[in-house]
């Protein structure tokens, strides 16, 4: 008996939209938990023509049989980013691909990709990747590139606080989340940010797994909380460490700070964000400072002016690996005009330091008092079209 598709749902945002129709309701649960919160299908704002289709099926012998037809072709390759391989081929329409270990197929036809898996959990992995990678795509081609940073609102001002995980990143946009209502947080541990013809940078949401320590989560008095939805069935992200996720199953007590186990991460679905811990969320803004944070546990907290900056490092790489049979681009791939003058309206902007201590509270006043001072853009942060209508979102350029 074939089980009837769920209705179609739509993620990303305005001009970046992709569709996915799928039959389980594992891969639907996964794509609403990763990108619902900042991508909502139901937002005004947000309601415009799909520029992409995502089919997801979960069918073994069929995967089987297409894996199969890729091994099997002389002409195929092997593909390796680092965190998979995949063998593909070309096709008179567009490429396949079999991923290894999981088997995972993946047929991509023009602006219409579909994954056919094994188990309904690869293809909730997979069908969030590929919607993350055919959203990143269209958003790029609008100018938009993809910034190591958090982001938090006052308003339309955006201060966006520079640096990779474990520089203070997340925890400061945390604390902010967590004690100051008046703020909105924008993105946790991704930024897409894109220059603008009348100098100011336009920020937007990038929904990723928030990563976070156990200490964290004992300072901030969560560790209970996320422990109690945990124990009403609820789960983490895969990408948990095994250890923490046993401790927070268990029934000891917080790892206190300094501790060997405080250091261990889980990943939170970002909507635990929202629906555990309460903490606002926002979609549009306006770069109005630069913070860059780091760690003093004896210390006190502090902000001073600074003369660091941002530059190419504290960006990701635009597009996909070169290769990837995957590799789904925009019509207007990212360069390094595109860059250039992004670096350099981010650095005209207020740039200061941030030292965080153990103390959440007072870091998070101090954090909040001087966001909450930042004049507000003369353009109010407004939904961005992401890409010329009618273009081709996905290019067959990157097969080699």
């Amino acid at each position: 008996m074939t089980t009837p598709p769920l209705a179609p749902v739509v993620y990303g945002p305005a001009g970046a939209r992709v569709t996915i129709t799928t039959t389980q309701r594992p891969v639907a649960a996964a794509l609403r938990r990763m990108f619902h919160m900042w991508w909502n299908p139901l937002d005004p704002e947000e309601r415009t023509a799909p520029a992409a289709h995502l089919t997801v099926v979960v069918d073994r012998t069929q995967a089987a049989h297409l894996a199969r037809a890729v091994t099997a072709d002389p002409a195929a390759r092997e593909h390796s980013d680092g965190r998979r391989i995949l063998r593909h081929t070309t096709t008179a329409d567009g490429v396949i691909a079999v991923e290894s270990g999981s088997g995972t197929v993946y047929e991509v036809r023009g602006t219409d990709v579909t994954v056919t898996a094994r188990t309904a959990t690869a293809a909730a992995t997979a069908a969030v990747r590929m919607t993350g990678d055919l959203v990143r795509a269209r958003m790029e081609a609008a100018g938009f590139r993809l910034l190591r940073a958090s982001s938090v609102t006052w308003g339309d001002a955006a201060a966006v606080i520079v640096g990779p995980r474990r520089r203070g990143t997340t925890t400061a946009t945390l604390y902010l989340g967590a004690y100051s209502v008046a703020l909105g947080v924008q993105s946790p541990e991704l930024v897409l940010a894109r220059p603008e013809p009348d100098g100011t940078v336009t920020t937007r949401p990038w929904p990723t797994p928030v990563t976070v320590s156990l200490g964290l989560l004992t300072i901030t008095g969560w560790h209970e909380l996320v422990r109690h939805h945990l124990a009403e069935g609820q789960d983490l992200h895969p990408a948990s460490d095994p250890r923490a996720a046993g401790i927070l199953r268990g029934t000891g007590p917080a790892p206190q700070p300094g501790t060997r186990d405080a250091d261990l991460t889980v990943s939170l679905w970002p909507d635990v964000l929202r629906y555990w811990l309460s903490i606002q969320h926002t979609h549009h803004g306006t770069a109005a400072a630069l913070i860059f944070p780091g760690h003093s546990p004896g210390g006190l907290p502090a902000m001073a002016g600074t003369r660091r900056t941002v530059n190419v490092t504290d960006l990701l790489p635009p597009g996909p690996p070169p290769g990837d049979p995957l590799g789904v681009t925009g019509p207007h791939a990212a360069d390094q005009e595109d860059t250039g003058r992004l670096l350099a309206a981010l650095n005209r902007l207020t740039r200061q330091s941030l030292t965080l201590t153990r103390h959440p509270q007072t870091d998070a006043d101090l954090l909040a008092g001087y966001v909450q001072r930042l004049p507000q853009p003369s353009r109010p942060a407004a939904p961005v079209p992401a890409g010329r209508a009618g273009e081709p979102l996905l290019s067959k350029g990157h097969v080699q």
